[in-house]
């Protein structure tokens, strides 16, 4: 297992904010200025899906990130995929193929499996606690297994929230809200029982429109910090 790069050209993208012909036009425009040094992270976009009256439930498929890694392997090869339109299109400025790595970002084991399936690399966005993380690689594993692929040929990341700061008790604050945020999506492995009513809570009650944020009112007993 590799340790994921952080290129000068890394983006990511979502479905539900960015149409997969565009996404696929940036990341090649910034492959060009950084050749060689470009990746793609790709994920369910739910946040910002939330926004736009959907569910985590609705967006958070696999399906999804197959279709988004799918498609935009095509278009960066000069291949046209159809849209949904069902009219066909392709990158005509392309030139040349490009071969540029995705990461499929997933939580929950369904989305952590699929990111072994579909991606050159997958970031996990779960936790730093070594029993969560083993759960999580272990998910990785299995899916890149269906491919046919090691784990050890896979690049493999970690995004945590974190805060640093001379005082303590401020810089826990600062972090309260992603890690509200990441409390919304599914766990490798259960949450402890005493800690379920509180995370179903912060699900019923989380705002899309503060997301992330201190100040949202969801994060004001930060139990989970």
């Amino acid at each position: 297992m590799r340790p994921a790069p952080s290129p000068p050209g890394a983006s990511g993208s979502a479905p539900h904010s960015g149409h997969v012909s565009v996404t696929a036009s940036a990341i090649a425009s910034r492959e060009e200025l950084a050749e060689g040094r470009a990746v793609i992270g790709v994920g369910t976009g739910g946040s910002a899906a939330q926004t736009m009256g959907l569910t985590l439930r609705q967006t958070a498929r696999t399906a999804t990130l197959k279709s988004m890694a799918t498609s935009l392997r095509r278009l960066l090869r000069g291949e046209p995929i159809r849209f949904e339109s069902d009219s066909e299109g392709r990158l005509a400025w392309l030139g040349r193929a490009r071969r540029i790595p995705i990461h499929a970002v997933g939580s929950g084991p369904r989305l952590l499996a699929a990111a072994g399936r579909v991606g050159d690399g997958a970031t996990m966005y779960a936790s730093v606690d070594p029993d969560i993380l083993r759960a999580g690689v272990a998910c990785v594993a299995a899916g890149a297994g269906e491919s046919r692929r090691e784990l050890a040929d896979f690049d493999l990341a970690i995004r945590a929230p974190a805060s640093v700061g001379r005082n303590r008790m401020v810089a826990r604050d600062y972090a309260r809200g992603r890690v509200a945020s990441a409390l919304r999506h599914p766990s490798p492995v259960p949450f402890r029982p005493e800690d379920a009513p509180g995370v179903e809570r912060l699900r019923r009650e989380y705002d899309a429109f503060q997301h992330a944020t201190t100040l949202a009112s969801w994060c004001s007993t930060g139990w989970w910090t």
